[in-house]
């Protein structure tokens, strides 16, 4: 009996140094299509974003439920952000990251969507999903919170994408030169 339960596990194939293994394979960019990795990019790239806008709303403790009944500082208020209230600045990095990255997120949605159907639609949704965003944020902030942290932060990965496509141009303009532009008739001119 023991020779035949070793038989068995000798006849299962046995990894060798040509195969690649497991991980090489899941990781193989060569076999990955455009289309894969468009799908699987907007699939995170949502999911950062629902996730994102959920915290935004709900920020990590939750909201406060009544009105502080007592004059003693920090004074609360129903509604306005329990972490807000404890620590300020806290507070107020989680919602600069958080902003960033939900907006980070609907940048990539909106390159990953350019030119299919409804692409326009799908922006102008982002869009005002993002005012919502910004919108929301700020009524579960205290009255004394500078919205412009949030609005700042959905605008950072806009600027810093404009600025890398200049920078891409610039450094283009300079490697190649001035292209010349047509002359009449539509040829360049000399």
């Amino acid at each position: 009996m023991a020779n035949d339960r070793n038989d068995v596990e000798m006849d299962a194939p046995q990894p060798t140094r040509d195969q690649p293994s497991i991980y090489d394979r899941l990781n193989d960019l060569e076999r990955v299509t455009t289309s894969e990795a468009r799908n699987g990019m907007l699939v995170v790239a949502a999911l950062i974003s629902a996730a994102t806008f959920a915290a935004g709303i709900n920020p990590p403790g939750g909201v406060w439920q009544e009105d502080d009944q007592k004059n003693t500082p920090p004074k609360h208020f129903s509604g306005k952000s329990v972490l807000a209230t404890n620590s300020e600045v806290y507070y107020q990095v989680f919602y600069f990251l958080n902003a960033a990255a939900f907006s980070s997120a609907n940048l990539v949605i909106g390159y990953l969507v350019h030119k299919f159907p409804y692409y326009v639609e799908i922006w102008g949704a982002m869009f005002c999903m993002s005012g919502t965003y910004g919108i929301s944020t700020s009524a579960v902030s205290p009255h004394d919170f500078n919205d412009n942290i949030i609005w700042f932060a959905i605008a950072v990965p806009y600027i810093l994408r404009i600025t890398v496509e200049v920078w891409k141009k610039l450094h283009w303009l300079v490697a190649h030169g001035p292209v010349p532009l047509p002359g009449p008739g539509g040829f360049a001119a000399s």
